[in-house]
């Protein structure tokens, strides 16, 4: 039988999104992106294969996993010149999705760039795209709603009425309606509001669309609530969560029933609110994280409401359902290797040791290892054997992020503290008192960020930005690096007062080259795991002297992907030899044997990982974000080895 081809998965993908089996398009794409890698392909099918699956999963609300598809599709649309309306289309849907996970001053500049691409090359577009212009301008005007910056929302949704008449179709005039539906409520003007989500209900159903129908039907709901109108609030709510639950539209499932979550618990209804959180739990747990993150805000934002609308405070609880704070705890909780290190090394039993002993206490702790090398899983490790283990897990990189946005994470902010500040947000460090906070990359902070946090660490109490009065908090820190913080500190890298804080109890990770004897058990765990039939599967003496020259400067994390590009291109196979690996792996037994007399195992590493280096950079069109990706390393760790190497892009 001939194996199915590309051609046949982009087919099944788009039947899928036609016939809104969004689900089975997501599953279809899944499979296909699985065999990218054994096929040949032009990079319109490659844009076509990642821009399908982004849709499907922009649909079910996988806002993050659709993002960095629709990145990857403009970057192809933009690399092989495949046409203005792909990189309009790609860009326009970055867009969306940094304005659903509430990334709002970066939705914001994405959308002011596709709207000035739209101008310069307007005459070029079709009336399909000219419709996705009227939704750019409405998601535009969304961003200075979340922004409060109600005047310039306002301008546009003006300009937008001007156009009415012009609207090419009913989903755009559906649109317009839900904007200024989402203006009016969020100036207060709940009668208004209404009339327009009315509006946007009426023409949903004129158009067969469902999820346009009920998302306005919650905000009316929502209205119904602040008003006083609990019993309608509760029938729309009601009818919303069934409708959605047969229909499986997951996020409406989840946010009607955590409206109802709350209308119970201010009716002290117990028996009914444990049985819709029993009912929606399972479902949160296909929810974007992102998602849930930004549905807290929201909800904690209504209850606020709520309590200004007269009832006594003590009736009113602004904590959000229990369901869905657990869920996101859990959610970060999910483990790379099923929370358990694979290994018998001395090394690897003394980290145990270690993590056994300090767990259970509440010291801080460093943990310092190269990329790669499982130091998130041992923070894991340690919150899930600790007193905390049932409260907040979160990890936090401090080196993706500036000193600006990594201040508002880490310390939260108040309301107009800065442009962009549209609300009170607590910061992780809040978020995670009584739990476990990994702050991973600590090494990249700056001496400013270090001063702060040396002060949240003394006092035991964080101050958000704009804020003009402390949060006490009882977090576990957990730190992690991949440079020697000792050795920052005599280049003044790192603060001397700070380390001592944090090094309490200090993790040192080995890198895999210096553990070989686990390479048996790694390469066994990860061969179970990916491939789906691994009994009586055999790894020839040639595969074992090349894995075992091999220095893995990726360490485990380079491992696994390995493993795993070997199960996925060689799926049902009973031998597994050398041939089967990578070839700069293979290649390095042949550099090292030809160096052997002239130079040292370092400098033949650095060597080889040079020309890998720049050979992944040449393959991404010396893209470091992808090269990193493939890589394993994040990319500020990236860098740093570009400049070791002294490798320029």
């Amino acid at each position: 039988m001939k194996p199915r081809q590309i051609s046949y998965y982009l087919e099944k993908i788009k039947s899928g999104i036609e016939c809104r089996e969004y689900a089975k398009a997501r599953n279809c794409g899944e499979t296909a992106m699985k065999k990218l890698p054994a096929w040949t392909v032009t990079p319109l099918e490659q844009y076509q294969l990642y821009a399908r699956l982004a849709t499907a999963y922009f649909v079910l609300s996988e806002y993050s996993k659709s993002l960095d598809l629709f990145y990857k599709a403009n970057f192809l649309a933009t690399a092989h010149d495949l046409g203005r309306k792909y990189v309009f289309y790609t860009s326009f849907r970055i867009g969306n999705n940094l304005l659903l996970t509430m990334n709002v001053d970066q939705a914001l500049r994405q959308f002011n760039m596709v709207e000035k691409y739209y101008l310069k090359y307007e005459k070029d577009f079709e009336d399909e795209n000219k419709g996705k212009y009227i939704a750019l301008l409405a998601d535009m005007a969304y961003c200075y709603v979340y922004k409060n910056e109600m005047e310039s929302a306002k301008q546009i949704i003006d300009k937008l009425a001007v156009l009415e008449d012009k609207f090419p179709e009913k989903l755009s005039l559906m649109d317009y309606n839900h904007l200024s539906g989402e203006y009016y409520f969020a100036n207060g003007k709940y009668d208004k509001a209404c009339g327009h989500f009315k509006a946007c209900v009426d023409i949903a159903r004129e158009v067969d669309s469902l999820t346009g129908e009920l998302s306005a039907k919650i905000h009316i709901a929502c209205i119904d609530l602040l008003q006083n109108r609990h019993e309608s609030a509760h029938k729309t709510m009601l009818k919303i969560f069934r409708v959605a639950s047969r229909h499986k539209i997951v996020d409406l499932i989840c946010e009607s029933g955590l409206l109802l979550c709350k209308y119970y618990s201010l009716k002290n209804m117990p028996e009914k609110e444990a049985d819709i959180e029993h009912r929606i739990k399972p479902v949160l747990n296909k929810v974007d994280i992102v998602w849930m993150y930004e549905k807290t805000r929201e909800l904690e934002h209504l209850y606020r409401q709520l309590k200004e609308t007269g009832r006594p405070e003590s009736q009113i609880n602004t904590e959000v359902p229990k369901v869905l704070s657990s869920t996101i705890e859990r959610y970060r909780d999910i483990p790379t290797f099923k929370d358990v290190i694979i290994g018998s090394s001395l090394k690897v039993q003394q980290i145990f040791n270690l993590v056994g002993n300090v767990a259970p206490t509440d010291l801080p702790v460093l943990i310092q290892g190269e990329t790669g090398t499982g130091k998130e899983l041992v923070a894991r490790l340690i919150h899930h054997n600790s007193r905390r283990s049932k409260n907040v897990w979160l990890a936090l990189n401090c080196g993706a992020l500036s000193d600006p946005l990594l201040g508002s994470h880490l310390f939260g902010h108040t309301k107009g503290a800065f442009t962009g500040a549209y609300e009170d947000r607590k910061g992780y460090i809040s978020l995670a008192s009584e739990g476990t906070l990994l702050l991973d990359e600590i090494s990249d902070m700056s001496s400013e960020m270090q001063q702060k946090l040396l002060r949240v660490l003394e006092e035991k109490q964080v101050w958000p930005i704009g804020s003009e009065k402390p949060l006490a908090i009882n977090t576990r820190f957990i730190f992690a690096s991949n440079r020697n913080v000792e050795e920052l500190i005599k280049k003044g890298r790192f603060r001397e007062d700070l380390f001592y804080r944090i090094n309490t109890i200090t993790i040192e990770m080995p890198p895999l080259r210096e553990r070989m004897d686990d390479l048996p058990g790694l390469v066994s765990h990860f061969q179970k795991f990916y491939f789906e039939n691994s009994s009586g599967m055999e790894f020839t003496r040639g595969f074992w002297d090349v894995v075992n020259a091999y220095p893995w400067p990726g360490n485990i994390r380079e491992l696994e992907n390995e493993i795993k590009r070997i199960c996925t291109l060689h799926k049902g196979v009973r031998i597994v030899d050398e041939t089967m690996l990578s070839g700069y792996i293979r290649d390095f037994q042949t550099v090292r044997q030809a160096s052997a007399d002239t130079m040292t195992l370092k400098q033949a590493t650095n060597m080889f990982q040079k020309e890998l280096m720049l050979d992944v950079l040449r393959k991404n069109n010396n893209n470091a974000g992808e090269a990193a990706k493939k890589l394993g390393f994040n990319r500020s760790s990236f860098y740093r080895k570009l400049k070791q190497l002294n490798i320029e892009i």
